[in-house]
């Protein structure tokens, strides 16, 4: 999916023959994984390569103690970019949450925190390695399963490829630049909003080319349902997809009454995603007039 939506990028795979297993938790690595491909493009701006190298190795008690993990079997996952690389001054603070390089309001630095926390959970670790003008490596490294992998006969992923405007609007960094491509790879136009101000500012100069809003319903400053209120105030007919990390609750429930609305719960897989959006749109396409009311 990453591949497809960052044309510019070129991905090598010199993953092991072998079969290296861990126990994880698929959705939460994807998004590890994702969040770090994102960091590798941004490190990329004209275009670049990365390395995908997977193995598996056993690690002794001197080399996991600095990250509290015992020694013992880990599969290890490298990505490497050939982007600007990151000065050595600041390389050990890029996993401390808020912690970023980005321009202000491009981001909060939570992505690599984030995923940090994510690979901790699992028992595991991450690495990075980087040398400016040369390019960066991040190491993740998780605890050799025992276990028998059970092999399912997944039917091939079905996303539902759309057209049109999406709006997104979320606080979350993370969730802007991973749901973004998502979508960007769906051959959706997204625009992004770091929260309800953002949003509907965007919406009082673009709200004629906007044909659906994702709007996460928990967000700090405007929330969420504010948000949402004021936008179906100006704009009664535009589909909305409300977005939450909880399951559809007290909160959600009184929205979704109002109609010309839908619901999402985060995590959100990219089928999920595709078929959600299209239906949203399809929905309340032969109804929907994006016309603001004055």
């Amino acid at each position: 999916m990453f591949g497809r939506t960052r044309k510019d990028i070129r991905i090598v795979n010199m993953s092991d023959n072998h079969d290296v297993v861990v126990h994880v938790d698929r959705q939460q690595i994807e998004h590890v994984l994702l969040n770090i491909f994102l960091n590798a493009w941004q490190a990329m701006s004209s275009g670049g390569e990365i390395q995908l190298r997977t193995e598996m190795l056993f690690l002794e008690e001197s080399e996991t103690k600095p990250y509290n993990q015992p020694s013992g079997s880990y599969g290890k996952i490298s990505i490497t970019d050939n982007g600007t690389g990151i000065e050595a001054s600041i390389l050990n603070q890029i996993f401390n949450p808020f912690f970023t390089t980005k321009e202000r309001g491009r981001g909060t630095g939570l992505g690599l925190a984030s995923a940090y926390g994510i690979i901790k959970n699992h028992n595991g670790f991450i690495v990075a390695e980087s040398e400016v003008g040369v390019g960066t490596t991040f190491s993740v490294y998780l605890p050799v399963s025992a276990q028998a992998v059970v092999r399912e006969e997944l039917p091939e992923a079905d996303f539902e490829q759309g057209e049109g405007v999406v709006l997104l609007i979320d606080d979350e960094q993370m969730i802007l630049d991973v749901a973004g491509a998502m979508l960007e790879g769906l051959d959706y136009t997204v625009i992004t909003a770091q929260g309800g101000e953002q949003g509907l500012d965007v919406l009082k100069h673009q709200g004629g080319e906007v044909d659906l809003v994702i709007l996460d319903l928990v967000m700090p400053g405007l929330g969420g349902r504010e948000t949402f209120e004021r936008i179906r105030a100006k704009y009664p007919e535009k589909p909305i997809l409300i977005s939450s990390g909880y399951a559809m609750d007290s909160e959600a429930k009184p929205l979704l009454r109002k109609g010309k609305s839908s619901f999402i719960q985060k995590p959100f897989g990219m089928s999920e995603l595709s078929r959600t959006v299209k239906e949203t749109m399809q929905m309340h396409s032969s109804h929907t007039d994006s016309r603001m009311v004055e």
